[in-house]
This record gives C-alpha cells, structure tokens and sequence, in this order.
C-alpha cells in the first residue's frame, strides 16, 4: 500500500513524531530481536482452559503498540480480541492493521499460534465475563463482520459502522449480548488521530463484568 495514499499511515507517522520523546522517557522501548523472533514460534498458552467469547488482550512489539501503551495507563496491552472456540479449534478473531498478507486491513480469524506469535507479542492475557450467558448473538454478529470482511478503522470512528478498531469490535460484539462492557464511559485523548470519544484496552481490561483467566509476559 503506498504510504502516500495511506490516510491511517499518514497519521501514525504523525502520531509518531507528536509522541516520539514521551515513548522513550515513558516506556521501557523493546526492540522485537531480544525475543528471538520467528514466524516459527509463539507465546505459550494452554488453550483447554479457554472458552469461546473470551477475551484476549495481547501486548504488541511494533511502534505503533508503543504508542497506545503510552497513551493508556490502564493497561500493559496494545490490542485485544475474540476467541472463538469450535470442536478442538481455537481462534481469535480480531481487527489489526498492518498484519494482512494482501495489503488490505481486514478483520482476522487467526489461529492461537498465530495471534501469540513472538514476532508480535511480548505478552498476553485472557479474560472472561463472569456470569453465565446466551453469547449466540454476540457469536452471530462476529460471524457477520467475518462475512462483511469488515475494514479495520483508520479513523478510530466510533459512531460508523461499516469500519472496526480492536477494542470497538470487542465493544460492540458485547453490545450485541446485551452487555455493556464499559459503562459507557469512554476515553478521550489530545492526540491528532481519529475522532474522541475512543476505547482502550485498559478500559475494556478494567471492567467489572470479566475476570482474568491466565497471562503471560515474557520478560
């Protein structure tokens, strides 16, 4: 994709310059090579404790995660999404930019291994909501952006609908349940990126409707 036509790196480049001094006097800043990293291998997890609509944060190794790491203070993770759990399958579905083989930023259907892969993560941890329900609907909608091949939200536009950021996909997938995982209570941020309000991760990691099931930090 060629940056010049790119609005969602032509912002990044922008953010990175606005952010550059605050990521290094407030982040222990990690280059991805002290993880011996390869496509080849992935974080450890044992996958038969997990459910299906649990919810997966994962901390990024790119400058990009740097970057929501330093603006969210809440949370030690830059991205988050889905597990879906079918027979002896896992996957986590999730909307990221910057990971499609074609160019195009899509949501994703990736296999554990995949998703934890020491290329992209430092770290992980999976929560779950704590009480029981019927998660058909929320199953039912993500199912539907899968099929739409929904477009990641360079924008980070809450109030549109036909474009998805992480955190908003997990937002709204829960709303489909009848769940409000935030309060509606938002983030806003004095950054020249996308429109406020905005979702973090940590605001989704804080919440009082789920509870943590394992993590992992590789440092």
């Amino acid at each position: 994709m060629n940056l010049i036509h790119s609005p969602y790196k032509i912002r990044v480049v922008y953010v990175i310059i606005f952010f550059f001094i605050a990521i290094f006097f407030t982040q222990d800043y990690e280059f991805t090579n002290k993880y011996l990293l390869t496509k080849n291998s992935s974080l450890p997890i044992n996958q038969e404790n997990l459910k299906s609509c649990d919810i997966i944060f994962r901390r990024g190794l790119s400058l990009v995660s740097n970057l929501v790491l330093s603006a969210d203070s809440h949370s030690p993770f830059s991205h988050i999404g889905i597990i879906i759990k079918e027979k002896k399958n896992i996957t986590v579905v999730h909307v990221v930019p910057d990971e499609s083989e074609t160019g195009i930023d899509i949501i994703k259907k990736d296999e554990m291994n995949e998703f934890l892969r020491s290329d992209r993560a430092s770290a992980y941890a999976v929560y779950r909501y704590k009480s029981e329900i019927d998660f058909s609907k929320l199953e039912s909608y993500i199912k539907s952006q899968l099929k739409r091949e929904i477009l990641f939200d360079g924008e980070f536009d809450l109030s549109s609908s036909d474009k998805l950021y992480c955190t908003e996909f997990v937002y709204k997938s829960f709303l489909e349940a009848g769940i409000d995982l935030i309060d509606n209570k938002f983030d806003t941020l004095l950054i020249p990126i996308g429109k406020n309000p905005f979702i973090l991760p940590g605001r989704i990691l804080t919440s009082s409707y789920l509870t943590k099931i394992t993590e992992y930090f590789n440092d």
